[in-house]
Order: C-alpha cells, then sequence, then structure tokens
C-alpha cells in the first residue's frame, strides 16, 4: 500500500470516529458542556484529516513502485532520474558522437558543445524506450566556456536531436520545466535542469545558443 493509500486511510478513521462520537454525545441534549467537548473534537479531526491529506512534496514524485532510476555521469556532468516505468528500465552512455555530424544552426538553437549520448533501454529486452510516464528528468553541468559561446548566460541553450526532422528539439520553461541554476561561487557555471520529459527520438545531448 502506498503512503498516500494509507494516508486516506487514516482520514477516513479519524473522521468517521469524530462523526460517531459527535452523534452520540448530541443524543444527549442535557449535557451542554459534552456538545462543547464534541465540536471542539470534530474540529481537531478535521485539522487533522488535512494534515494527513495525500500530496507529493515538492520536488519529489509519489511513485507506484520501486525507487526512481538515478544515474550519474561526472565525467560528462550529467544526472538523469528516472521514475518507474511499470517495467525495470535503466540509462547507459552511448559513445560519443560528434558535434559536427548532428544537424547545424537553426534559428532558435545553434548547437557549439556536444555532452552526451546516451539512452533508455528496457532491462528485459534491450529495446530503446522513447516514451516516459511519469517523466523522465535530468541535469546538466555548464562552464564558463559554454556561457561565453553561447553569448551570454540569457542566450545559453541546452536542446537534444531530433534525427528523423534533422534538427535540435530546445528544452523550454513552457514545455519541459527547464530553467539554469547558476552556481552560488564559480561565476558563469551552474547546472541546466530539465523537469520533465515524456517522449523524444534521440539522446544526443549538448549546449549552445540561440
Amino acid at each position: 500500500m502506498t503512503n498516500a493509500k494509507n494516508k486516506w486511510l487514516w482520514s477516513v478513521l479519524v473522521l468517521g470516529l469524530a462523526v460517531v462520537l459527535l452523534a452520540g454525545i448530541l443524543a444527549r441534549p442535557q449535557d451542554t458542556w459534552l456538545q462543547v467537548v464534541a465540536v471542539v473534537l470534530v474540529i481537531a479531526a478535521a485539522v487533522l484529516v488535512f494534515l494527513l491529506r495525500p500530496g507529493t512534496p515538492p520536488g519529489e514524485d509519489e511513485v507506484d513502485g520501486p525507487k526512481p532510476v538515478v544515474r550519474r555521469f561526472r565525467e560528462e556532468g550529467v544526472t538523469v532520474i528516472l521514475p518507474w516505468q511499470g517495467r525495470a528500465v535503466d540509462i547507459e552512455k552511448l559513445p560519443m558522437g560528434s558535434i559536427g555530424n548532428q544537424p547545424g544552426d537553426q534559428d532558435d538553437f545553434k548547437p557549439k558543445r556536444l555532452v552526451i549520448d546516451w539512452r533508455v533501454y528496457d532491462c528485459s529486452t534491450g529495446e530503446t524506450v522513447y516514451e516516459f510516464d511519469p517523466p523522465l528528468k535530468f541535469q546538466v553541468a555548464y562552464a564558463p566556456d559554454d556561457v561565453s559561446k553561447a553569448g551570454g548566460a540569457d542566450r545559453l541553450r541546452l536542446a537534444s536531436v531530433v534525427h528523423k526532422e534533422k534538427r535540435w528539439q530546445v528544452f523550454t520553461g513552457q514545455g519541459h520545466g527547464f530553467k539554469l541554476i547558476p552556481d552560488s561561487v564559480k561565476p558563469n557555471a551552474g547546472i541546466g535542469y530539465v523537469d520533465r520529459v515524456t517522449a523524444w527520438d534521440d539522446r544526443h545531448t549538448g549546449w549552445g545558443g540561440m
């Protein structure tokens, strides 16, 4: 049973007990002080139900199954977080390609550095997984050189290749929950965080400018 189901069960039990108690006390109208106690108990029960209500803390996923797969590729500065997909999946790094072999400049992205090639695969079949529910999340470190080549932090973009359409898919705040998180100590460095990826074509991921 998940955390959410446990919380619902406790909420129903607490509220039900309070209602039964209130009904019993109200059946004795001569005991005014018991009625006051009953009202207080019901209010307390309502507060407890509110506190026990199912929910997901900010930044976490309520996953009904095994823990998420987390893979850290330290050399590339990449961390991938994949919630339980209803089957056993994993993440692997592929041989690095060349930025020159990828699609060229486009209006919203000018590729400057290929960071990593990787894929998600089914542990049973070995086949590549292209759709994610719940969404996949990942973060990629950026360095001062990336900012410089992009023409400034405000122009820095993260993207992956869509080979079928021969273009780069730029990760955006609205579409993917993308944001830059600057390093608190080192200037022009930090991480690019992508909060939700439900599907994509390929795993060639890189930094560039607009």
